[in-house]
Formats: C-alpha cells, structure tokens, sequence
C-alpha cells in the first residue's frame, strides 16, 4: 500500500473528525494519483491546486471543463476538499470498473 493510499484510507476512516488536512497530504494524494495535477505557481497570496479530468464534468463544484480547485491556506487544506477528493477518485475507480 502506498503512502498515498494510507492516506486516503485515513481519510475515510477519520471522515467528519478534522476540520482541516495537511497540505503534504493533499500533495502526496495529488502526485499518486493525478500525475497532471498543477501546482500553485505564485509564492505569495492564494495557493491553488488545479486538476483535471472528464469525470469531474458530472460534479456541480467543478467548472464547465472539468476542472476542480483546491485552495491552501497556509500549510493546511479545509476537510471538505479532501473529502470531495475521495468522491472524485471513488467516481473514477467505479469507471475503471464498468469499462
């Protein structure tokens, strides 16, 4: 098991309990598992992760081209973000499935 899938299962077992993930965290799940994730290419104000993916067309949260955000603040990311994460790549193993 990979240390990003350790971290994933961590999330779903810890769903609900923390208000904010690490920001390390976020990148290892990002790096595991969207290898064209974009990072933030400011080094001040707002920090933005950017990843891509047809799938995220069917998400009301993502833009029009499939397109998901997921702002840092300081060196930790808001629990929801993580938590439409798992959502995403559910979605996407559910896919790999049915093909």
């Amino acid at each position: 098991m990979s240390k990003a899938d350790k971290t994933i299962e961590n999330w779903r077992t810890t769903k609900g309990s923390n208000a904010v993930v690490s920001r390390q965290d976020i990148v290892k799940v990002l790096e595991d598992k969207f290898a064209d994730y974009r990072e933030p290419n400011n080094t001040t104000g707002s920090h933005r992760y950017k990843i891509r993916h047809e799938i995220f067309k069917e998400f009301s949260f993502s833009a029009s081209d499939g397109m998901i955000t997921i702002p840092i603040k300081a060196k930790n990311v808001k629990r929801f973000y993580a938590d439409r994460l798992l959502k995403v790549l559910d979605l996407i193993e559910e896919t790999k499935g049915e093909q």
